[in-house]
């Protein structure tokens, strides 16, 4: 009932102008006494500097550079990030706008609420001239435009395509690389597209992948007789691999929940949209990284005792065999590589290659 209440304050003081949507967003203050929002001079001259760049066919992301370079900090004291200042222009309340009501329900798994969803825009409640505007309706037209001439529809990831794909990370970045086919056949590993918020790019040139292929079976080799010329240590371990089967399988549950706390802290703006993406990659590496885990503890679960270097010898002479027959399928080769490699590391300075393997 407390809850009802406060909903309907809420939607009754937006029907009358008042600010009701938590802190005043950037460019406003909030006024107590008025209970609405106020303009902030101090903000005015770098919300300006935004919006005519953009009008101006700027990016956001170069907006978002030069901002950065020029040591103008985020209102929280931070580095600027391309998503906040998307979303900052775009945001309706900039036209002098109260809205409220654009969604409902909650994202928390473990809370009684209504499902998550965004409401058609005919059931919001929406107030003009609720307080002064600082863009016109024009302007936010023309935003809209340069926008969507920019909005570019993105592929979908092809798991698994690839002898080493979810493999390979950039060895000066750490960012995942991704791969591109050519018409003769040959693939390439593609040059490291990562952007810090200054607007350096990386720079890591690709490479064909067949050479890097090369490298990381040299490493296999290495890796091999390594093994060979220690002890083979015998585990003195309890732990029986179903028991450890069902460890890591409530590892797995936990990190899905994760997922879900990261969609809730950025529905609830506590992340950047930057931020969101970029723990939400690294939540799914840790996934696809456990999924691994228990792939390998479920073909071995018949074995007593965990994995050892007798069976990592076998698995690299299954790889090994495997690597000589032309018809074996990349998925199938990719696999056997997961179960020995957890991840490749790629690095090319002029012509030399430098690729560090880390082994399971």
């Amino acid at each position: 009932m407390i809850k009802k209440r406060f909903q309907r304050g809420k939607k009754i003081g937006a029907r009358l102008g008042h600010w009701t949507n938590g802190p005043a967003p950037f460019r406003y203050a909030y006024d107590a006494e008025a209970r609405s929002l106020a303009v902030d001079g101090q903000k005015l001259e770098i919300y300006q500097f935004i919006k005519e760049r953009l009008l101006r066919g700027s990016t956001c992301a170069s907006i978002c550079w030069e901002l950065n370079r020029t040591g103008v900090p985020s209102p929280k004291g931070k580095l600027r990030q391309e998503s906040v200042i998307y979303r900052l222009t775009m945001n309706e309340v900039h036209l002098g706008r109260v809205i409220y009501g654009k969604t409902s329900g909650g994202l928390h798994k473990n809370r009684k609420s209504a499902p998550f969803r965004v409401n058609p825009r005919k059931n919001w409640v929406v107030v003009e001239d609720a307080h002064p505007a600082v863009k016109t309706p024009e302007e936010y037209a023309e935003i809209l435009k340069v926008l969507a001439r920019r909005r570019m529809q993105m592929k979908r990831t092809r798991h698994g395509t690839y002898v080493c794909s979810g493999l390979v990370f950039c060895g000066k970045c750490g960012s995942s690389l991704q791969f591109q086919p050519k018409e003769n056949g040959r693939i390439l590993v593609k040059k490291c597209q990562k952007v810090d918020p200054f607007g350096n790019r990386c720079g890591n040139p690709g490479a064909d992948l067949e050479h890097l292929e090369v490298a990381v079976i040299e490493s296999l080799h290495e890796y091999e007789e390594e093994i060979r010329s220690r002890r083979i240590q015998v585990s003195t371990s309890d732990m029986i691999p179903k028991t450890m089967l069902r460890l890591k399988e409530t590892e797995l549950e936990t990190l899905h929940e994760g997922i879900l706390r990261l969609k809730d802290q950025y529905v609830s703006a506590d992340l950047t949209k930057q931020e969101y993406r970029t723990r939400l990659d690294h939540q799914k590496d840790l996934i696809v990284k456990k999924e691994n885990e228990i792939q390998q503890l479920k073909e071995i679960v018949h074995i007593s005792g965990p994995i050892s270097d007798q069976e990592r010898l076998e698995r690299i002479e299954e790889l090994e065999n495997v690597w000589q027959l032309l018809d074996t399928k990349p998925e199938e080769k990719n696999r056997l590589f997961k179960q020995t490699i957890e991840r490749i590391e790629y690095a090319r300075n002029g012509y030399g290659i430098n690729a560090r393997v880390r082994f399971r």
